[in-house]
């Protein structure tokens, strides 16, 4: 390890995390106290914590990589929470829809549909909620911002539990009805 910067005179735990030698260590050194209340003594705590070290990082790229796809499509792809609000949507949803990120974020998507086709599209989301990894077609009628019609065809996948999504996708592309 590389020099320590802990006070033989504190008296509190010192805790940090340091690279060594390309490996990661959780440390925390523990001052032991004697009769006339000095440290006499430290109690050394050390964790290799690489392995979680590298998930973050590869947690981060696979966000990034998410993301840029997400931004780079004509594709329509909105990530769902499990109660049906927006949480992320592809800018080609403005596009194509009218919507800001900010008419949509934590707002239900059946607020953009036509109120005959809301429980139609409850059924689906309740059948692909029920079932992790599903993925499958789907074709709902939306409105836009300027309350003209048209229809979204494309898939829904349920990627709960995903570290990178963890949410309900919709992928698709809008025609005009």
């Amino acid at each position: 390890m590389a020099g320590w910067n802990v006070s033989v005179t504190q008296k509190k735990p010192e805790h940090f995390e340091e690279e060594y030698h390309g490996e990661w260590y959780d440390t925390t050194v523990y001052p032991i106290l004697g009769p006339d209340a000095e440290v006499v003594l430290f109690a050394v705590y050390i964790r290799n914590i690489t392995a979680s070290k590298r998930n973050e990082e590869q947690t981060r790229n696979n966000e990034e990589f998410f993301r840029s796809l997400i931004e780079g499509t004509s594709d329509i792809i909105a990530v769902l929470n499990p109660d049906a609000t927006f949480r992320h949507e592809s800018p080609s949803v403005s596009e194509a829809l009218g919507y800001s990120a900010e008419d949509l974020v934590n707002k239900p998507i059946y607020s953009i549909m036509p109120d005959e086709d809301i429980p139609a599209a409850q059924a689906i989301f309740r059948g692909i909620l029920e079932n992790p990894g599903m993925v499958r077609p789907i074709q709902i009628r939306l409105k836009k911002k300027d309350g003209s019609p048209c229809a979204m065809k494309g898939i829904i996948s349920n990627l709960q539990g995903n570290p990178v999504i963890n949410g309900i996708v919709l992928n698709g592309w809008v025609r005009r009805h």
